[in-house]
């Protein structure tokens, strides 16, 4: 596994941008394990996809749900840190290896618009991604009860760390930032499109470069 790092807030220890490598064995980290494990006695429990559970649920509610079609796109339920993004697809696919091309396109041609939407409308200029699969002795059993999902974590830019005090020492995430509104103003985005009033405000004022940008973005789509 290969990535790149670019300055402090990115999680990198350099400024200057520079690549990793970390060697994937056939034995799961214990997070992702325990991970795909309770997805599994999920399944078994109630004759269904936990994925497809969790979608029919946030559909149910409407109020952490994105964007619904080929892929789901929600805000957390319970984000371990602020505007946290959930994606998967809808399809029974435990691993990339297990779609196509065309799929992919299809798949990921929305996601891109939520990292727009986030520098926009929620003022985020850092975050991580990290995407899970099942592993690849098992990727066609999981199909019965996992996905392949990303979560997409902004990072607090204006601070010097992402956790402290009783996140730190009781493991407890604090949120400042309810995922209702995180889905609400990322929602606005892929049904509306860019809108100039909803560009976010730093000390109550909108910054005229962001607002330039929106407008150059409306000019081209228009």
């Amino acid at each position: 596994m290969d990535f790149t790092n670019w300055g402090a807030f990115a999680g990198a220890s350099q400024q200057h941008p520079h690549s990793q490598r970390k060697s994937i064995t056939a034995i799961a980290d214990p997070v992702q394990s325990r991970e795909w494990q309770r997805c599994r006695e999920i399944a078994n429990q109630h004759w269904h996809n936990p994925f497809d559970l969790l979608l029919e649920e946030e559909q149910r509610q409407g109020q952490r749900i994105i964007y619904d079609n080929d892929i789901a796109i929600l805000a957390a339920f319970a984000p371990s840190c602020p505007d946290e993004v959930l994606v998967f697809p809808m399809e029974n696919f435990s691993h990339i290896l297990q779609t196509t091309s065309e799929e992919r396109r299809r798949i990921f041609r929305p996601v891109l618009g939520v990292f727009t939407a986030l520098f926009f409308y929620r003022g985020v200029t850092d975050l991580n991604v990290a995407v899970h699969m099942a592993p690849f002795a098992r990727m066609e059993e999981a199909r019965k009860y996992y996905r392949w999902h990303l979560h997409i974590y902004p990072r607090r830019s204006r601070l010097p760390v992402d956790k402290a005090g009783a996140e730190i020492g009781f493991g407890t995430s604090v949120i400042d930032t309810l995922p209702e509104k995180t889905a609400e103003a990322l929602r606005l985005w892929y049904r509306l499109g860019p809108q100039k009033e909803r560009v976010i405000r730093v000390d109550g004022v909108q910054q005229q470069r962001l607002l330039d940008e929106v407008r150059r973005i409306i000019g081209n789509v228009h």
